[in-house]
């Protein structure tokens, strides 16, 4: 009898649901995968939420309602296949790809000066310390890659199947139709899109009518007569601070040739801290503001030139 058991060979028994003949994942792809997932749905919330409460500049595709739906709906879908365990290899390539794009737009908001990735609605990150996790993300997923696919058995297969689908359609599709038709009501004059708390300006709409912002601007009733390059601007924005000065100096020329044109500077909120005005103590323009208590969307620097209180041109040569 010992004889027999000796010549035996040790046979594993695999788990319940799970083909033998196909070796499951490591076990840190799995961990790496949950971490991920949860990221991507929670990102997804947070998305869902702005869109639903709060309204969009959409002054480009990135920041476009349409292009912010199909996001969060990628977003949901990808997490729910994460976290099924399905499509082991497919769903790794797909996650690597996606994790890579969003360090290449994270950089990009990064190089633009803008404050916040906007990868979590309202939730504001830096787009330099998102890059940098985004790539982190990217860095695992090459390290910790699937060396094979798990396979289940039918039964466990359709009901990992019947949950990702579900939450797709139960969840994804009516949450994907509030978000496009969705969002705080807002009036639009006059290329002015206004809500309870934002204003949207949209600037080529004004060329050929009066500035619709002079009630707004706290200098609005000096800039009714007479020839004026009004220029818009954040004091934190880069493409400001790099072309403010060049037109500073040519206010300051107009000035000395006492040349009828005039030059005013309008600050967009949230205002510069004291000392930080790119603008400040020059004696050839204007300075102005536009009120605080909204959010104000524009795209700056935007450079009005105005006759009469009457728009002639709009230029956004160098805005961000």
């Amino acid at each position: 009898m010992r004889d027999v058991l000796n010549g035996m060979t040790a046979v594993s028994t695999p788990p319940i649901g799970v083909d033998s003949r196909i070796r499951p994942a490591r076990p840190g792809y799995t961990c790496l995968r949950i971490l991920l997932a949860t990221v991507l749905l929670t990102a997804a919330a947070l998305k869902a939420t702005q869109l639903v409460g709060n309204p969009l500049p959409e002054t480009s595709l990135l920041t476009s309602r349409w292009f912010v739906v199909m996001v969060v709906e990628g977003e949901l879908a990808l997490g729910m296949l994460l976290l099924s365990g399905l499509y082991v290899l497919p769903v790794w390539g797909i996650t690597l790809a996606c994790f890579s794009s969003f360090v290449v737009v994270a950089l990009y908001k990064g190089l633009s000066g803008e404050t916040s990735c906007g990868c979590f609605g309202r939730v504001a990150i830096n787009p330099w310390y998102m890059a940098a996790c985004d790539l982190a993300a990217v860095a695992a997923m090459l390290w910790f890659r699937p060396s094979s696919a798990a396979s289940y058995s039918h039964r466990s297969r359709r009901m990992r199947v019947a949950v990702v689908l579900s939450t797709i359609v139960i969840v994804g599709v009516p949450s994907g139709i509030i978000m496009a038709h969705s969002g705080p009501k807002a009036s639009t004059v006059e290329g002015l899109i206004e809500g309870r708390s934002y204003t949207i300006l949209e600037p080529q709409k004004w060329v050929g009518k009066r500035l619709p912002l002079l009630p707004r601007i706290s200098i609005g009733e000096r800039l009714v007569s007479g020839e004026w390059t009004v220029v818009l601007y954040h004091y934190d924005c880069p493409n400001c601070r790099t072309v403010l000065p060049e037109f500073v100096k040519t206010a300051e020329e107009w000035a000395r040739a006492r040349d009828r044109r005039r030059m005013a500077f309008i600050e967009v909120p949230p205002y510069a801290p004291v000392g930080e005005n790119p603008v400040s103590g020059t004696f050839a323009c204007l300075l102005g503001q536009l009120p605080e208590g909204r959010t104000w969307f524009v795209r700056t620097p935007t450079v009005i030139t105005l006759v009469d209180g009457e728009v002639k041109a709009v230029s956004q040569e160098h805005a961000e």
